[in-house]
């Protein structure tokens, strides 16, 4: 029934408004929310034609959520909504390699993963080398807008945003590793 729903929902263009309200879920999810969203996401994924609603599904609960599970849930790696939300990642990358994609598309997925409400650190808590393999994947002109956030973040020129409107300055570990992804 799941499967029907998601090719009906991408062939329509409320894909981005239905999600908004899976994403409300996420504020205090159950199990079944969990992986119900997860599994709906994937769904999607699989059978999305237009890549500019992708930046949209990497809502900020959902990836708040699911960053903070990661955290807590290091050495349970038998979990299956991880597990499902890995193959998310998965599906996220490849989605980003198609020639057909647009730069901007690109990058507003980096950015979403990198800045809040996702996170810098996001390849070491998933295991998925999400961003390298996008890094990989761009253009000239996508590598050179990226570099630049890079550089901000290394030089600690802009703010790292937290939940609500806390804001705090990047960690030396966080711009060290930008760094490094700099020089790739």
């Amino acid at each position: 029934m799941f499967k029907l729903f998601c090719e009906k929902l991408v062939a329509s263009e409320f894909v981005a408004d239905f999600w908004k309200g899976i994403d409300q879920k996420f504020i205090k999810p159950s199990k079944s929310d969990e992986y119900i969203a997860v599994e709906m996401l994937r769904l999607i994924l699989l059978n999305i034609t237009d890549k500019t609603v992708i930046p949209s599904l990497l809502s900020p609960n959902l990836l708040q959520h699911m960053l903070k599970r990661f955290s807590i849930c290091k050495k349970n790696r038998n979990d299956e909504v991880l597990k499902a939300f890995r193959k998310v990642l998965h599906l996220i990358v490849s989605a980003t390699n198609d020639a057909d994609i647009k730069t901007k598309t690109q990058l507003s997925i980096l950015k979403k993963l990198i800045l809040h409400p996702g996170d810098l650190m996001i390849e070491k808590k998933t295991g998925v080398k999400v961003i390298q393999i996008i890094m990989g994947n761009l253009r000239i002109d996508g590598i050179k807008k990226l570099s630049q956030l890079y550089r901000e973040i290394t030089e600690n020129k802009m703010t790292k945003e937290r939940e609500s409107t806390k804001t705090e300055f990047w960690t030396n570990a966080e711009r060290s590793y930008t760094a490094q992804l700099l020089t790739k």
